[in-house]
């Protein structure tokens, strides 16, 4: 398994050069990604009209972040857990507002990303956190019997084989402390169709691992979990 760096509580840094102004909401939104990823956040607002069609969003923009630096194999799933963030702390009045959530990053070897997250996929994405969260509890409590009848039948995973992986997780790095949510990034496969991944991190006595977890869309089945 992949050691991840160790998780810190990092501040924010509002750009001096933000000239737009925030609600209440959006700055308590803005300060939950900043405790999450550090560095330096500036933000935008703005609309485009493309063919007729206007769009109204908000845009995160982040550098010096530590742990985007650090983990950028998992960037697409970072800028989809910073656009959750932002939306799902956002008021029910506030959430209308928006077509879009924008997040630009850059890293520290001048490399930029830009990624874009409309409305209803954000929705999607919340839509499972319930049954996610389930997930979560049964590692946590080691219930692994319910764990296993979780996940869809065509994927024939074993109680066993999840207790198995589990018990050598725990006997490596210690009893489970909690799951912290780190993301999400959708794909769609041949056989599968549209799925949504959930990059988790467990957090454990003596090191944090990551883990993956995917659904189904269609079936809103859970098909896969992963830990590398």
């Amino acid at each position: 398994m992949k050691k991840l760096i160790p998780i810190f509580i990092l501040f924010l840094f509002f750009n001096s050069c933000n000239k737009v102004n925030v609600s209440s909401d959006e700055k308590l939104a803005l300060d939950k990604i900043a405790q999450f990823y550090g560095g330096l956040i500036n933000y935008n607002k703005g609309f485009e009209n493309h063919n007729g069609i206007s769009k109204d969003y908000f845009e995160i923009k982040i550098n010096k972040s530590p742990l985007l630096n650090n983990d950028q194999v998992n960037l697409t799933k970072h800028a989809g857990n910073m656009a959750y963030l932002f939306y799902s702390n956002l008021s029910k009045e506030n959430k209308k507002k928006f077509n879009e959530v924008r997040v630009s990053i850059d890293l520290n070897n001048g490399e930029g990303r830009s990624y874009k997250f409309k409305i209803s996929e954000l929705e999607g994405v919340l839509s499972f956190l319930p049954s996610l969260e389930n997930v979560n509890y049964l590692i946590i409590s080691k219930d692994y019997k319910k764990l296993a009848e979780s996940f869809s039948k065509d994927s024939n995973v074993k109680e066993e084989s999840i207790k198995e992986l589990f018990n050598k997780v725990n006997e490596t790095f210690g009893e489970t402390k909690e799951i912290q949510y780190q993301g999400h990034e959708f794909s769609t496969d041949d056989k599968l169709g549209d799925c949504v991944t959930y990059k988790e991190v467990i957090v454990l006595e003596k090191q944090a691992i990551q883990m993956f977890v995917t659904y189904q869309m269609k079936t809103r089945e859970l098909i896969m979990l992963y830990i590398p």
